[in-house]
């Protein structure tokens, strides 16, 4: 699990800045704790109290925390120099420092309150950025640029060359179409071809051109083999919870 601003949604990494200036100018010393979260973190987290040993910690399962879209981030006070877990009155001040800068807060929660949790969701449902969609932060910036990193590449630039789209560096409506086909995380096959299939080729360091053949499955098995998955040469939700 990440600990880095850089792993959130642009936006959300502007709230968390402003809320650690905030906590700084009003010498109250916190640390993050969690940002980013991979679909496998998020399984192996909603495991815990329910097939592994530890106390539950979560009722979202992967994909379903916005933790796993980087517009979420854990946060706690320290004292003396070591996090504080159990000080309700520092995290409700924490809380507070948070709202002030436009963050939702875990605490306000009802059912299952998350202490050390701050959100930012644009006012979009977890439902809905399971079915693809994705919040505009405002100003219009979105999070298809920011998911660039979770989709391991260093610029728009480079996800436009792969996927054989004009390199202009804009999220234009055919770079935002590559995007939310990929994050879709469609069950890919042979004969199957496309921009998840792009994708695909990509990270198992093969030509891209973009048709799923038996290059691409002979490729696909070994790197199934590799991390331990079923190797049948199909790029199933398994597969895709490994790549992305």
């Amino acid at each position: 699990m990440s600990t880095s601003l850089d792993t959130l949604h642009p936006y959300v990494k502007q709230l968390a800045l402003k809320f650690l200036e905030k906590c700084k100018a009003e010498n109250f010393p916190v640390q993050i704790t969690y940002t980013f979260r991979s679909i496998k973190e998020q399984n192996d987290l909603y495991a815990k109290g329910r097939t592994t040993k530890g106390p539950k910690v979560t009722n979202a399962r992967g994909g379903y925390s916005y933790h796993n879209y980087g517009l979420a981030f854990d946060a706690s006070p320290l004292v003396n120099g070591k996090i504080d877990w159990n000080n309700e009155s520092l995290y409700k001040k924490m809380g507070a420092i948070g709202k002030s800068v436009g963050l939702d807060w875990g605490g306000d929660w009802k059912n299952f309150k998350d202490m050390p949790h701050f959100q930012w969701t644009g006012g979009l449902l977890i439902e809905e950025l399971v079915r693809g969609k994705r919040p505009i932060a405002p100003g219009g910036d979105t999070v298809k640029v920011d998911s660039m990193k979770l989709l391991k590449f260093d610029s728009v630039k480079a996800f436009q060359e792969k996927m054989g789209l004009g390199a202009d560096g804009v999220v234009g409506g055919k770079t935002k179409g590559a995007i939310d086909e990929i994050m879709k995380k469609p069950t890919l096959r042979k004969g199957d071809k496309g921009f998840a299939v792009r994708y695909l080729q990509f990270r198992l360091g093969l030509a891209v051109d973009g048709d799923f053949g038996s290059k691409t499955e002979e490729a696909l098995r070994k790197w199934q083999i590799g991390n331990k998955l079923l190797a049948d040469g199909v790029c199933g939700s398994k597969s895709w919870d490994v790549l992305i």
